[in-house]
């Protein structure tokens, strides 16, 4: 590529003219997120990248000047310590992990998310792309039996012993759920990604409660990983500065408005994974499988097992699913759903959590999500979510108020106007945050809430 038709450096406004169109934008992010994942697994020396890369074949004109400078400059380096010699795969890979640089490298018009997702499922169900199982603390107690001593970084060598006999990992980007079944595709999107720091390991020092981060290696003799630094000096040389794809991803992204929603359910998968035995997993998977949505996309021998699981509970030696099963099967289902199984399983004690016990999740109990730093918590009344925040309650009272106000009619606003009318403030919403910020919070329930039907039916 010469310099005279080296790519064009797009701002941000310039890439959402381009691609902004929704169906065009979640098409370009559908690729993008199955290339983070692929950055997050693990390989063997021997991966070959054939089929993912075959594939990602078609390119853009980008995407094609960068594929044949890098396997030019591959001759270079054929002295590399590695199993066998790149291939154009690999560089069709390399596209996919990059994905962008001036412009998109791979010509999406041309290429199937959907296939690539599958094949990637393939793969994972075939143990070629290996996923450390976050939910539980399977990988937690396998660690403590190949390293005895402390330790922040994971050798290639120790992660493969460590995922020998492991449970496959659990994910979830966009619409495409990956686990031990491989892919299921579902209607909603959910932000569950893989990855290879992971809470596995406490340490000795006892005043840090919280198991401490430890990263897992990937091999670095596989073709993929090995002339990934030749691939990015390759775009660098050939093509622009990097456009603002960040910005871009900004502008399309509905994670923003989900960052400050003080309510959110979607940490609920982490909650799940980490806060229930594997028997408490079970009930959960058997009364969302009640939805045909659910079960429609589990395979019948899972359903079989399953069924004989709620059969033979006493028999806890016995089970024919495990975990990473119950998991992908659980999170087949929407957050609002799997939140209202566990409350109705909860309530009517199928699921038996004292009076006294509020559940949190284990290694993932610091996982905060959004700005206010929200988790669950379970106790015999059911699921809440709380934050990290101590002005949480706050904000949800004034909202629940401000709620009120607006949409329960001219009775409730005159009742409201009234309890306010000595406090200070320019505005409804200023005298209602200060009424809430200097009052105890049961006698604003008691007098704003409570004594008004309306008001307690909302709620």
């Amino acid at each position: 590529m010469t310099d005279d038709i080296r790519p064009i450096t797009l701002s941000s406004e310039e890439l959402f003219a381009k691609y902004g169109r929704r169906e065009e934008a979640e098409h370009i992010l559908d690729f993008w997120l199955l290339g983070q994942c692929l950055a997050e697994c693990v390989i063997k020396d021997t991966y070959k990248s054939s089929a993912l890369g075959q594939l990602c074949q078609n390119l853009t004109p980008e995407g094609v000047a960068v594929r044949r400078e890098f396997m030019k400059r591959l001759v270079k380096e054929s002295t590399r310590n590695i199993p066998f010699t790149p291939t154009p795969n690999d560089a069709n890979l390399l596209a996919l992990l990059t994905l962008f640089h001036c412009d998109i490298l791979i010509d999406l018009k041309k290429t199937s998310a959907l296939d690539i997702a599958k094949e990637i499922g393939e793969e994972i169900k075939s143990k070629s792309l290996l996923f450390p199982f976050s939910f539980g603390r399977d990988l937690y107690d396998r660690l403590q039996k190949i390293k005895k001593t402390e330790v922040r970084n994971l050798g290639y060598t120790d992660t493969i012993r460590l995922f020998d006999g492991a449970q496959t990992g659990v994910f979830h980007v966009g619409r495409y759920l990956f686990g031990p079944f491989g892919l299921i595709q579902t209607s909603f999107r959910r932000s569950i990604p893989p990855r290879r720091d992971l809470r596995l390991q406490h340490s000795s020092d006892r005043t840090n409660r919280s198991a401490h981060t430890i990263w897992l290696s990937s091999s670095m003799r596989a073709p993929i990983n090995a002339y990934r630094a030749i691939f990015d000096d390759v775009l660098n040389d050939t093509s622009g500065e990097l456009s603002d794809w960040a910005g871009f991803f900004r502008r399309i992204s509905i994670t923003r408005k989900q960052d400050y929603d003080a309510g959110s359910e979607t940490s609920i998968p982490y909650f799940v994974g980490d806060a229930f035995s594997d028997i408490e997993l079970i009930l959960i998977a058997k009364k969302l499988c009640e939805d045909s949505s659910v079960y429609n996309l589990l395979t019948e021998d899972f359903v079989e097992r399953l069924t004989s699981d709620v059969a033979n509970l006493n028999n806890s030696f016995d089970l024919k699913c495990n975990r990473s099963e119950l998991m992908q099967a659980i999170m087949c289902a929407p957050d609002a759903v799997i939140r209202s199984a566990i409350d109705e399983l909860v309530l009517n004690m199928t699921i038996t959590v004292p009076p006294e016990e509020i559940r949190i999740p284990v290694l993932n109990g610091k996982h905060y999500l959004g700005q206010w730093g929200t988790y669950f918590e379970l106790g015999h009344l059911g699921t809440r979510v709380t934050g990290m925040f101590s002005s949480l309650p706050e904000l949800r009272l004034r909202n629940l108020l401000r709620s009120s106000y607006q949409d329960l009619g001219d009775d409730y606003r005159k009742n409201l106007d009234w309890i306010l009318r000595s406090v200070d403030g320019s505005s409804f919403d200023d005298r209602l945050m200060n009424y809430i910020s200097s009052a105890d919070p049961r006698e604003v329930l008691k007098r704003s809430i409570l004594p008004y039907k309306a008001a307690t039916d909302f709620v």
